[in-house]
């Protein structure tokens, strides 16, 4: 009997802190959550002006992502870094759909990649069963950017759509 009750008492303290660890978890969960929530409420749009080595950005919290221009920063530049925590953050709680929309004039090797990161994170969003799309534009005469979105095209799970665009007067 004594051994009965010695046994249920182990017992009943080993549940009471697997319980305690249970609920820790179980609070501290909520509270990322929260503050996820709470920070994507603040979160505001990407606006990021082009240069002469970096592209126009502008991502939007409800969905609309935009990169035009020419894409070349510097080895040390943190220009994609920034763009790619933008997006990170946006993935906690994405809009319903998804719209990448890129006319790109020129990117190097390194802009490429994180240009393909970004779209590869858009798989990510159609395996949660949200929508994902990708615009990509291209001057008409610049068949090595019409490439490059094809490549592109078969290396993401997401529709893509083709647009030629007449070449600028400016240019």
């Amino acid at each position: 009997m004594y051994s009965d009750r010695l046994f249920l008492e182990s017992v009943s303290i080993y549940f009471q802190e697997i319980l305690t660890k249970y609920v820790k978890v179980f609070i501290l969960a909520f509270k990322i959550c929260n503050f996820r929530h709470s920070y994507q409420k603040q979160m505001e749009d990407l606006r990021i002006t082009a240069t002469s080595t970096t592209p126009r950005i502008f991502f939007s919290r409800n969905g609309i992502m935009e990169i035009q221009g020419k894409s070349i920063p510097d080895a040390e530049s943190n220009f994609w870094n920034l763009v790619s925590e933008w997006f990170q953050l946006y993935m906690y709680t994405p809009a319903s759909k998804t719209t990448f929309k890129l006319q790109i004039d020129y990117l190097n090797i390194s802009s490429s990649k994180e240009v393909l990161y970004l779209l590869y994170r858009l798989n990510e969003l159609k395996e949660r069963g949200l929508e994902a799309e990708v615009i990509w534009s291209y001057n008409a005469n610049d068949v090595d950017m019409q490439e490059v979105g094809k490549d592109y095209e078969h290396m993401v799970k997401v529709p893509f759509s083709f647009f030629k665009i007449k070449e600028s007067v400016l240019s």
